[in-house]
């Protein structure tokens, strides 16, 4: 995923080392910097039907237009058969220090469906529960 600015690259690394973590790197006047790793987050592996690991290609990425939150839905519960069943959501916040502060966007209990949506500055994001939500309002997410 690009940001807005079109120099942010929003990446799941897989490197040697096998981290496979939420990664940003940003272009240069020589090309793209080496990976920076956004907080501890590693994507969840999930096992086939042969008992392999695998990563679903169910990791949904929303970036502010300069790049500095980054929210993602990442499945939390698979199914080779019928694909992403539940999501979590988390959102990224770079800090004045210029260090990656991690947030869960949703509570125990309250799996998120798809399409998240997160204003161009990064200050509000709309998510809706996959429970049965009454009110027909989206819930929303003060990004501070």
């Amino acid at each position: 995923n690009i940001a807005n600015d079109g120099k942010t690259l929003i990446l799941r690394s897989d490197d040697a080392a096998g981290r496979n973590e939420l990664a940003v790197m940003y272009q240069t006047e020589d090309g793209w910097s080496d990976p920076e790793y956004v907080g501890n987050y590693r994507f969840q592996l999930f096992r086939d039907h042969r008992g392999d690991y695998v990563y679903p290609d169910t990791v949904d990425y929303y970036t502010s237009d300069d790049g500095r939150v980054i929210a993602i839905q990442q499945t939390k519960q698979f199914s080779i058969d019928y694909g992403r069943l539940t999501s979590d959501a988390y959102v990224f916040i770079k800090n004045a220090e210029g260090k990656w502060i991690q947030h869960q966007v949703n509570q125990n209990g309250a799996e998120v469906m798809r399409n998240m949506l997160l204003c161009g500055d990064g200050t509000k994001l709309l998510w809706s529960p996959l429970q049965i939500n009454p009110t027909g309002v989206p819930h929303y997410s003060e990004m501070k």
